[in-house]
């Protein structure tokens, strides 16, 4: 199966039309709503927004306003062929003044979100770490960059007596480097998670 690691855009203009592919990966159905919303502002003199969405077993696509059956069942059927999983791929349309035809229209829909997705970058979910941890603020700014060196995030920070914060990242990478930092920090609670792993 393949995941999508980050956003990506692809941009194709035909008869005036132009036509914009969106990959946006996502990680649960409740989120549709909201980021199909945000697309629609992000682009909003748009004339049609059909879209494609996986996240099995759910799958959900829309003509939104194109002919029936026309945009959005194309749209996932490639990504079922491409086995593209936790992915929303949207193609909007500004009208150029110049009616393509239905073969052309579904074909051009269809290469657009064809070459979105040929060109995304792709992970795979791997066994991750996280952590709560506090330390002095003396080791605070060793630790900060050590874990942007290591690729290893670092949110929920608190500056009080000590700093806290949370790290959390690939297992292979985010736990290493509590453990170089054992002497100096308190973990207060730690648990394996699931994240991405981009693919090289």
């Amino acid at each position: 199966m393949n995941y999508p690691y980050l956003p990506n855009k692809y941009e194709f203009v035909i008869l005036g039309s132009r036509f914009i592919g969106l990959v946006i990966p996502f990680d649960d159905e409740k989120e549709l709503p909201s980021l199909l919303a945000r697309v629609r502002e992000d682009y909003p003199k748009a004339t049609h927004y059909p879209y494609a969405a996986r996240l099995l077993p759910f799958e959900r696509c829309s003509d939104e306003g194109e002919p029936a059956r026309s945009t959005g069942l194309p749209l996932l059927e490639i990504l079922r062929g491409r086995e593209v999983d936790h992915v929303l791929l949207v193609v909007i349309r500004y009208f150029g003044g110049t009616k393509l035809g239905l073969g052309r229209l579904t074909r051009t829909y269809r290469d657009v979100g064809l070459e979105a997705i040929e060109e995304a970058s792709w992970c795979d979910f791997v066994t991750g770490y996280e952590a709560r941890l506090s330390l002095s603020y003396s080791d605070f700014s060793v630790f900060e960059k050590d874990a942007a060196r290591r690729e290893v995030e670092i949110t929920d920070t608190s500056f009080e007596e000590e700093v806290t914060l949370t790290v959390k990242g690939d297992e292979e990478k985010a736990k290493p480097l509590v453990t170089r930092y054992q002497n100096q920090i308190k973990i207060i609670e730690e648990k394996l998670i699931t994240v991405k792993r981009r693919r090289q």
